[in-house]
């Protein structure tokens, strides 16, 4: 004969826990309660303290075609060329492809910085980071260039309605964080 069960009933020999799978698992779901608003506000203020602290720092404007010291080191003219877009550059066929060439002569130390950003000073006012990671191109940047001179050189690749002028802006590591915006043309 079989035994005909009712649905929630327990096996014969097995014990029902009470409170069931909220109760198991209680101490999880606390530390997931906390833990993630936690997380969440650590990431925010780390990121708003980061921005808060760039926003701070006021460019230093160079003049067209000028060099400037900072940190013992010479820092440009910033120069442009345009490039020809071909159909071995993975971008769009309308689009503008240029190289900006930044001159730097370190002094007796290896300088620092961050690859330079292009600014559209005039129409929309966007701004580009540079592009060798996407052209597949081996960019110079500061990173371990030691005390000879080199250039730092830049693509970007600008959508066809960019208007100059343009403007670079070259963050530059030393005791106390500058950016320099060194103009390179239209």
């Amino acid at each position: 004969m079989s035994e005909v069960r009712q649905e929630g009933s327990v096996r014969p020999g097995r014990r029902r826990r009470p409170g069931g799978w909220w109760r198991r698992n209680a101490a999880a779901l606390v530390a997931l309660a906390l833990l993630v608003p936690a997380t969440f506000g650590i990431i925010s203020s780390n990121e708003a303290s980061t921005n808060a602290t760039r926003a701070q720092i006021v460019p230093i404007e160079v003049e067209w075609g000028q060099t400037y010291d900072y940190a013992g080191t010479t820092w440009g003219p910033a120069t442009v060329e345009e490039l020809p877009v071909t159909d071995e550059h993975d971008i769009p066929q309308d689009a503008r492809l240029i190289e900006v060439t930044i001159p730097v002569v370190p002094g007796d130390e290896e300088p620092g910085c961050f690859p330079p950003t292009l600014l559209e000073t005039g129409g929309e006012q966007r701004q580009w980071d540079q592009s060798g990671i996407l052209l597949g191109w081996n960019t110079t940047s500061c990173a371990l260039m030691g005390t000879e001179p080199f250039d730092i050189v830049a693509p970007f690749v600008l959508p066809p309605d960019a208007e100059g002028p343009f403007v670079v802006d070259l963050e530059l590591v030393a005791d106390a964080p500058a950016i320099l915006r060194l103009p390179v043309g239209d």
